[in-house]
């Protein structure tokens, strides 16, 4: 009901995050049922995965979540990618935080290209996949606009490097505030070659006072 109504005030995104066995913090473990169903509700407004856990998540697994969801929402999705912030939601899936970095990279190099190639095969150091045809395609081309999420410097970094778009979160547990680290985000994209004012920049989270 939110999101219909938002959609008719002319709000431009509606984000729904994954999150696991969180029981008083977010009952949502599978946000593109969400979404779908919101999409059915609306004309124009985007829907935002905000984010993918790509730790908990198998590579073809999210490509196909993404590329349904852009299908039947005709093209409204916004595909946010992150890791999970805890040994709650991390340690079910037989995931450690110390790895869960390394988890990330690994999913994003095997995710995009199944975007785009019509037979993809990866062996990475966490993900291996024999050659496929990862279907359906996207409807936007060559993929959903990709959004990282996380208010680290790596986030940061990631954003510059794979990104159309960056979601810091403001939470108690942000190590550097925003002030200080949007300032430093648009520099490095701006050393990468990127147009530091190219991104689109969410800021989701509770603010501290």
């Amino acid at each position: 009901t939110q999101v219909e109504l938002a959609d008719r005030l002319g709000y431009n995104y509606a984000w729904e995050v994954e999150h696991h066995f969180l029981e008083e913090y977010s009952h949502s473990p599978q946000p593109e049922l969400f979404l779908a169903a919101a999409s059915q509700r609306t004309k124009s407004i985007r829907l935002g995965h905000g984010i993918i856990q790509l730790t908990t998540n198998h590579p073809a697994r999210v490509a196909e979540k993404v590329a349904c969801l852009d299908l039947v929402s005709n093209g409204r999705v916004e595909f946010g990618m992150g890791e999970g912030a805890s040994i709650t939601e991390l340690g079910p899936f037989d995931r450690k935080m110390e790895d869960k970095q390394a988890v990330w990279e690994d999913a994003v190099r095997c995710i995009l290209p199944m975007f785009t190639h019509e037979g993809w095969e990866y062996d990475g150091p966490y993900f291996r996949f024999p050659l496929r045809n990862v279907l359906p395609k996207p409807v936007q081309k060559p993929h959903p606009p990709i959004l990282v999420g996380g208010a680290f410097p790596y986030s940061a970094r990631r954003t510059v490097r794979y990104g159309d778009g960056w979601m810091p979160q403001i939470t108690a547990g942000s190590p550097t505030p925003l002030t200080d680290l949007i300032p430093r985000f648009r520099q490095m994209a701006a050393e990468a070659g990127r147009d530091p004012n190219g991104f689109d920049i969410s800021i989701g989270g509770q603010a501290e006072d």
